[in-house]
């Protein structure tokens, strides 16, 4: 594994327990992530209009906000809970605007 350099802005992750895992699961929902809003504030910076446009350049592999997202999305999925409360969820734990 080893450590992670992260972009400027995204907090800190040292590192990712298995990403060649969090990289699969994220290549099998796109979908999912297509509806779901990004809070790391690459939405002004980059021009992403979701979580899966993170996932499209290398700011996703990068940015911990991007992974908790889309880490926390997959398991609210698999618990079978409906988009809106992923979203709630999501915007509860990684918004921080103020």
């Amino acid at each position: 594994m080893g450590n992670w350099r992260l972009e400027s802005g995204c907090g800190t992750f040292d590192r990712v327990a298995d990403s060649k895992l969090h990289f699969a699961q994220v290549l099998n929902q796109p979908e999912l992530l297509a509806q779901l809003h990004c809070y790391c504030g690459c939405d002004k910076e980059y021009g992403h209009r979701n979580l899966l446009d993170c996932y499209r350049d290398r700011h996703g592999s990068r940015c911990e906000i991007c992974i908790g997202e889309a880490i926390e999305a997959e398991k609210l999925v698999s618990q079978g809970s409906p988009i809106e409360q992923i979203r709630d969820s999501l915007r509860a734990r990684f918004d921080r605007r103020e």
